[in-house]
C-alpha cells in the first residue's frame, strides 16, 4: 500500500509537496506537472511524461488488432491524414493572416494619419 501524505494549501491555494512524497513517485524536483479534478473532493497530479504515456496506452489499447485489420497501421494512417489537415488549415491561417493583416495596416495608416490631422 502507499504511503499517504497529509498536505495543506498555503494562503495562495498553493501545496507544499514532500520530497518524500516526489521521491517515492518517481518525480524530480523541476519536474513539469499537470492536475486533473476528478470531482467528489479528489484530484491527481502527475508529470506531463505520465500525462503523454497515459494518453498514448488509451490510444493503442483502443487500436488493437481486428480480424483483417493491423491496428499500428490504423493509427499511422490517421495520423498521416492528421499532420495533412493540420498542413492545411495552417496555410489557410496563414493566407487569412497575410490578408488580415494588409487590411489592418491600412486601417492603421489610416486612424493614424487620421490622428495626426493629416
Amino acid at each position: 500500500m502507499a504511503t499517504r501524505f497529509a498536505l495543506r494549501l498555503d494562503e495562495r491555494r498553493r501545496p507544499s509537496l514532500p520530497v518524500a512524497l516526489l521521491e517515492e513517485a518517481g518525480i524530480s524536483m523541476d519536474a513539469e506537472l499537470v492536475a486533473e479534478p476528478l470531482g467528489d473532493g479528489r484530484l491527481v497530479i502527475e508529470t506531463v511524461g505520465a500525462t503523454q504515456r497515459a494518453a498514448r496506452e488509451r490510444i493503442h489499447s483502443r487500436a488493437r488488432s481486428v480480424a483483417g485489420t493491423d491496428g499500428q497501421m490504423d493509427i499511422r494512417r490517421l495520423r498521416t491524414e492528421d499532420a495533412r489537415i493540420a498542413d492545411a488549415n495552417l496555410e489557410r491561417r496563414r493566407k487569412r493572416a497575410d490578408e488580415v493583416s494588409d487590411h489592418e495596416v491600412a486601417r492603421r495608416e489610416k486612424a493614424l494619419l487620421e490622428a495626426l490631422g493629416l
